[in-house]
Parts: C-alpha cells; structure tokens; sequence
C-alpha cells in the first residue's frame, strides 16, 4: 500500500471567511455575487440573463425576421462595459446576418441608423457616461437571483 503524502497547508475551503461559499459555476472561487457567483461567473450569467431577454424581446432576427440559430447581438461592442448588460445596446440576429455585420462595421453602423434611428447617437453618448453596471441588479432584473 502506498504511503498517502502529507497536506502541505490548509485546504482552500478552510481559508473561506466564516458562512461564505464557492461558486455555483466554477467551485473554486469564492461566491461574491448574490452569494453564489464570483465575478468572472456572474458576467457569464448576467450575459446569458440579458441575452434571454432580448432574444424574447425581439421573437426573431430584427435584421432577415427567421427564428432559426438566434443570436445576442451587441449594436456597439461588448468592450463597453457600461452598455455591455444595456438591452438598448442589443438586438436579436441570426447567425449569418450577426456575423455579416460583424465583418462590415462601416455597413453596420449605416444598418442600425436607418434601422433604428437615433438610437448609435444616444449610445454614443452614453458609452462613457452611463453608470457603471451592477452585476446583482442586472442579475435579479433579466431572471431572478437563482
């Protein structure tokens, strides 16, 4: 029988504060949001949460009107953290039209100003103004805290 090997140092669920948990998704980061996510997992179920949202907002793809391979399509990117979770800052487009306008950004821009009109300017504006999301709110808001 081989020998077991001595622990090095206290196990990562014995350095938990008092009453906290792991991550639902993950399991090895502690769970700050809502007490059951850590941050990088609750932006996964927030992005899932608003992406439900407005693929039932919308029913279909806003740009061709088929049901079929429906994606969350972001009108300016993801990489604007304070319009990432805004559904003002999202339709619903089939994969080869979400893609398409992926690929021709100048194309794009013309598409949602005559699709949408007004509605790049106030982005615009509001990439740097709005406040910051909060992950809980958004969260609880598109789908409850579970």
């Amino acid at each position: 029988m081989a020998a077991l090997r001595p622990r090095r140092g206290p196990r990562a669920r014995d350095l938990l504060p008092e009453g906290a948990t792991y991550c639902r998704r993950c399991r090895s980061s502690w769970a700050t949001i809502l007490g059951r996510w850590c941050s990088a997992c609750a932006e996964r179920v927030a992005d899932e949460r608003v992406a439900r949202y407005v693929r039932r907002r919308d029913g279909a793809c806003v740009a061709c009107g088929t049901t079929r391979q429906l994606t969350w399509a972001h009108i300016l990117p993801r990489r604007y953290r304070r319009l990432r979770w805004d559904p003002r800052n999202a339709v619903t487009l089939c994969w080869p039209d979400h893609d398409w306008l992926d690929r021709h950004p100048a194309r794009k821009r013309e598409w949602v100003r005559e699709r949408f009109p007004g509605l790049l300017e106030r982005l615009e504006e509001l990439k740097d103004r709005a406040p910051l999301p909060d992950l809980e709110e958004i969260i609880r808001t598109y789908g409850g805290a579970g």
